[in-house]
C-alpha cells in the first residue's frame, strides 16, 4: 500500500516553494501527493518534479467554481501530470436541494471528466452527517450521484461529529479515497499527528480496504510541532502497521 500526501498539510512551504517541498515529501518516503492548487508551477514542470522524486499525482482538491467554471483546464493539467482524481473539497448546505445541486454539478462534471479518464469525487468534513428527512447528507450525496462519481472520506471529521468511522466504512459504497488524519481525543477533537491519537487505523484500513477503496492519504490540517515532523510521524507509523 503506498501512503499519499495532501500537500494542504504543507501549504505553508508550498506557498514558499512547491518544487523543493515536492523534494522533500519524496525524501520522507511519500509515494503519492494530492494536489491543493499548483503555485503558478507548468504542468510540465510539476511532472518532471513528481518523476524525479518518485512521487506521482493522486489527485487535486478543486472548488466549486472550477468544476462548474473551469473544468476543461483542470482536466487539461491533471491529464499532463497523470493524476486520477478531480476532488470536490467542500461545499455547504442550508437546505436539501442544496444538496442536490451540489449532486448535479458532480455528475455533470463526472461525465466530462470521465471521457478523459479522470473520476470526480467528493470530501467530507463534519457537517455532512447532519440530516435532512432523516439522512445524513453524506449520503443523500452518494445516493444522488451517479455511479462514476467516488468519494473521499475523511475520518477525522466523521469522529469530530460523533461518527464512527469504521462502521460507516463499512456500510457505504462508493468511498475510494480515505483520508488519514488523527483525533487527539473524544473531548477537544483536536487534529494529532497520526499514530498518536485515538483512532484505530489497522481497523479503518481493513474496512476500507474490504470495501475497495484504492487511496490512503495523510492530511495534516493542525499541528502543535513541525510539520514536517508531523508528516514525517504519519508515514512511518502507517508504514510500521502495514502488513
Amino acid at each position: 500500500m503506498e501512503i499519499g500526501l495532501q500537500l494542504y498539510s504543507i501549504k505553508d512551504e508550498t506557498k514558499q516553494d512547491m518544487l523543493d517541498a515536492l523534494r522533500r515529501v519524496g525524501e520522507i518516503g511519500y509515494k503519492g501527493v494530492e494536489f491543493a492548487g499548483y503555485m503558478d508551477i507548468s504542468a510540465k514542470e510539476m511532472k518532471n518534479t513528481l518523476s524525479g522524486n518518485g512521487l506521482r499525482s493522486i489527485g487535486t482538491h478543486i472548488g466549486l467554481q472550477r468544476i462548474t467554471d473551469a473544468l476543461d483546464e483542470e482536466i487539461e493539467y491533471n491529464l499532463e501530470i497523470g493524476s486520477k482524481y478531480i476532488i470536490l473539497p467542500y461545499a455547504n448546505y442550508e437546505t436539501k436541494d442544496e444538496v442536490l445541486g451540489i449532486c448535479e454539478a458532480l455528475n455533470q462534471a463526472s461525465n466530462k471528466a470521465k471521457k478523459h479518464g479522470l473520476i470526480v469525487g467528493y470530501h467530507n468534513h463534519n457537517h455532512e452527517f447532519k440530516k435532512f428527512d432523516g439522512k445524513y447528507i453524506y449520503d443523500i450525496l452518494i445516493e444522488n450521484t451517479c455511479d462514476d462519481v467516488v468519494f473521499e472520506f475523511d475520518v477525522y471529521w466523521a469522529a469530530v461529529a460523533d461518527v464512527d468511522p469504521i462502521d460507516y466504512i463499512k456500510t457505504r459504497r462508493k468511498i475510494e479515497l480515505i483520508h488519514i488524519k488523527e483525533l487527539s481525543d473524544y473531548t477537544t477533537k483536536k487534529n494529532a499527528d497520526v499514530g498518536s491519537g485515538v483512532l484505530d487505523f489497522p481497523s479503518i484500513i481493513a474496512a476500507a480496504k474490504a470495501g475497495g477503496a484504492k487511496e490512503f492519504i495523510v492530511e495534516q490540517e493542525k499541528t502543535d510541532g513541525d510539520v514536517w515532523d508531523s508528516i514525517t510521524n504519519g508515514v512511518n507509523y502507517l508504514n510500521s502497521i502495514l502488513p
